[in-house]
């Protein structure tokens, strides 16, 4: 990435210079770098991804489990997995927890890796396994064109370490003592 700072100074970022920028640049920092004046982009081919998706309906102890389990499993699985658990409340006031992801890896690989979670707790709902194109994954998760158009507001994190079990179990609470018509799944 080329962009000029708050100094008009021209500086480059990349994987050997200026790491924090490029780093930031993919994500990783608040957006006011600076102006972006070019971006080099390094292609390669990707014909199928593995897509996965599978959910649990809780209560909030059992709930607590899954949660551990996928902090613990998640930064440590293949580089070819990519994961979220996303967590809510269902309308019977149960923690709701959604993980999914693909793996541009084999479907095997993705099946041993989500034994482990699966293992704890049944899911309510799959494991939905598909393997698919890159295209067909992204209308996948943001189903496509179909995707109705509404107001909300959303949040979203990312933890550099993993939350303790009274961190989850706070999270928890909070969630589950939301307006039931403002946090549900």
């Amino acid at each position: 990435i080329e962009y000029i700072d708050s100094n008009g100074r021209r500086v480059i970022g990349d994987a050997a210079q200026n790491k924090d920028l490029f780093w930031a640049s993919r994500g990783g920092g608040g957006g006011s770098l600076g102006v972006v004046t070019c971006f080099r982009f390094q292609l390669f081919p990707l014909r199928r991804v593995v897509a996965f998706t599978m959910e649990w309906s809780l209560p909030a102890d059992q709930a607590l489990t899954i949660v551990r389990a996928w902090q613990d499993w998640a930064p440590q699985a293949p580089e070819a997995i990519c994961s979220t658990l996303t967590i809510a409340l269902d309308p019977q006031g149960h923690i709701w927890l959604e993980c999914a992801g693909q793996s541009v890896g084999s479907e095997d690989q993705l099946r041993r890796e989500l034994r482990g979670l699966l293992k704890l707790k049944r899911a309510h709902a799959g494991p939905l396994i598909k393997q698919m194109s890159f295209l067909g994954a992204v209308n996948h998760f943001s189903e496509g064109l179909s995707y109705p158009s509404i107001y909300a507001k959303s949040k979203s994190d990312i933890l550099l370490t993993p939350l303790c079990e009274e961190g989850i179990a706070v999270l928890f609470e909070g969630v589950q003592h939301l307006p039931k018509d403002e946090f549900t799944v």
